[in-house]
């Protein structure tokens, strides 16, 4: 399993508390994290694995793991998908499971509702554009 969390302290925080891996985070050296990796990868080593969204979101595959779980949530869905991707890669051999633990009155919840506000606010100016643009032709073929 592989917990994702947003901030370093979170992910300290969670590591001490499950006795997993890590916390890896953007303050380790590159080849510090592939040791952290490695030691998760080990038959005898912790199965559970705990790093910041940013650290682990690419170049390396995590396919020996079929969950992951966000604790913490990042504002750009992009690097949501870029972490699940380390676990569903060539080598897999599971369903990837994929778990999301929001609470309520957090900062994730606040990002969560203004990324929600802005893609309802692009998807009703794509739609008014389109109506115009619709319109205008219509004119053209009176």
């Amino acid at each position: 399993m592989v917990v994702y969390v947003y901030y370093r302290e979170s992910a300290k925080v969670i590591a001490d508390a499950v006795g997993a891996v890590g916390p890896i985070s953007g303050d380790l050296p590159a080849a510090k994290r592939m040791e952290l990796v490695d030691t998760w990868r080990s038959p005898s080593g912790p199965q559970v694995l705990v790093a910041t969204i940013p650290s682990l979101n690419e170049g390396i595959s995590l396919t020996e793991a079929s969950e992951i779980v966000f604790l913490e949530h990042t504002p750009l869905p992009s690097d949501i998908d870029q972490t699940i991707k380390r676990l569903c890669r060539r080598g897999q051999k599971n369903v990837v499971q994929v778990h999301h633990v929001r609470a309520a009155k957090t900062v994730d919840m606040v990002t969560k509702a203004v990324l929600e506000n802005r893609n309802l606010g692009v998807n009703e100016a794509l739609k008014r554009y389109i109506a115009t643009e619709e319109e205008e032709a219509d004119e053209w073929f009176i």
